[in-house]
């Protein structure tokens, strides 16, 4: 198979079959040739060794539902639409976003999200994202797994967050986040919450933990207390 490693790829068809594997053999391919994915239902293409910005092309692919870039070597900006070319926020039917230990860089679009999103998990954690928490993430209702661990996310969590009353898992920490501390008042499926290693104000023992009856584990330390 060392022979594929020279190719510029412009199309790749994986199909249905093809799952639940790792493409490996994609592993020495730069993303910048690929032009489009014709994925289909495919799930995974992590744990390769794609290098290179995402295409903004996968943008196109109006019915997939499954995003698994985690543990590549991408970097650059996450792709958003601009009126002349597409990126990720148009992938509306899309439930997983696996954006994980890669080198994205930027500001989290605020364009990113919207309310006809029906994203379920929402993972961008170990990379180098700045700037704020957009507020346009508390319209994403249907929202289960958000994950932003490790990067240098930094001002207030948006106020809106508790609209998101699917969210069970809820990863925030090792961030620059500051001001008050999120009210997740009505987040009632929440079962994990960590914050831990942020900015935030001191402040009294939130009130609104001993409303949260299926939640088992949160963590605040290092955050003014």
């Amino acid at each position: 198979m060392f022979w594929m490693k020279d190719l510029f790829l412009h199309h790749v068809n994986l199909p249905y079959e093809a799952i639940s594997i790792t493409v490996s053999f994609l592993s020495q391919c730069t993303l910048n040739f690929l032009e489009l994915f014709i994925l289909y239902q495919c799930r995974s293409l992590n744990n390769n060794s794609f290098s290179g910005r995402i295409p903004t092309s996968i943008g196109r692919l109006s019915n997939l539902y499954w995003l698994d870039l985690a543990e590549n070597q991408l970097d650059g900006p996450i792709p958003v639409s601009d009126g002349n070319t597409p990126g990720l926020d148009m992938l509306v039917k899309a439930k997983h976003f696996h954006l994980e230990k890669k080198k994205f860089s930027g500001e989290i679009p605020s364009k990113h999200f919207s309310s006809n999103m029906v994203l379920k998990h929402l993972l961008l954690s170990n990379n180098v994202l700045t700037g704020n928490i957009p507020e346009t993430l508390g319209s994403v209702t249907p929202l289960e797994v958000i994950r932003f661990i490790r990067n240098s996310l930094s001002g207030p969590v948006p106020s809106n967050l508790n609209n998101l009353v699917n969210v069970g898992k809820l990863y925030l920490s090792n961030n620059k986040l500051s001001g008050p501390i999120p009210n997740l008042t009505g987040m009632n499926t929440l079962q994990y919450v960590d914050m831990s290693n942020n900015s935030f104000d001191e402040s009294d023992f939130p009130p609104w933990i001993s409303s949260l009856k299926y939640l088992t584990t949160i963590s605040l330390r290092v955050i003014g207390f």
